[in-house]
């Protein structure tokens, strides 16, 4: 099925290249770098109209991806520090 969707791309499929779909929000995070994504946006949530429910949001998510999840929670503790620095933990 998925094959069949990227059949008619200008894209080169290379060898082993394992093909997925997911509509979860997580996952698609998770492969664009994870937790430490999140971050900056929660950085730029704190000005401008609407800053407090895109935290929230930013938040909701984080917490999505943190439950349940000891690869992304470890990530978080290693990422701590240089969150820290820039103010948003």
């Amino acid at each position: 099925m998925i094959r069949e969707a990227v059949a008619g791309l200008l894209a080169a499929l290379l060898a082993g290249t394992q093909l997925c779909r997911t509509r979860r929000p997580s996952d698609m995070l998770h492969c664009l770098g994870g937790v430490a994504v999140l971050l900056p946006l929660l950085e730029q949530a704190g000005g401008g109209s609407g800053g407090g429910e895109v935290a929230a949001g930013v938040l909701r998510l984080l917490a999505a991806m943190l439950r349940g999840s000891p690869g992304n929670q470890q990530a978080m503790q290693e990422i701590e520090g240089g969150a820290r620095q820039i103010g948003i933990v």
